[in-house]
């Protein structure tokens, strides 16, 4: 006897499909949460964020090759709509940090910041 002629009902059998596809790796749905969140201790975003890391006194890690923080403007009518990104190091144009204006698809680098500058290379009083 198969493990679905065990089952009793449909909601049986689909909270078991569920859990299998959730659980074991194969697909997962997007979460969309329609309130606040909060979140009471430290928060990794990325593909190589792991389980039972230490965060030691950092909030917010973000942990990936190629990191990005994009800001998309969703207003209309005569509000600001540009896009911006912040950018951190890439694979063709090595290790740096900026802000690149993605405004009208130009894609410029308005501010970059290489690594290895000396202390306060930058410094606005």
């Amino acid at each position: 006897m198969s493990i679905f002629t065990k089952l009793h009902s449909p909601l049986a059998l689909a909270c078991m499909v569920g859990t299998t596809l959730i659980g074991g790796g194969i697909a997962a749905a997007d979460q969309v949460i329609p309130d606040d969140l909060i979140v009471q201790g430290s928060l990794c975003v990325g593909l190589d964020c792991v389980n039972n890391m230490s965060f030691g006194s950092d909030t917010i890690v973000l942990r990936e090759n190629q990191l990005r923080i994009f800001f998309q403007d969703t207003s209309i009518g005569s509000f600001p709509t540009n896009d911006w990104r912040l950018l951190a190091n890439g694979a063709e144009t090595g290790n740096f940090f900026s802000l690149q204006d993605e405004g009208a698809g130009t894609l410029a680098q308005v501010f970059r910041i290489d690594s290895g500058a000396p202390s306060n290379a930058f410094r606005m009083d």
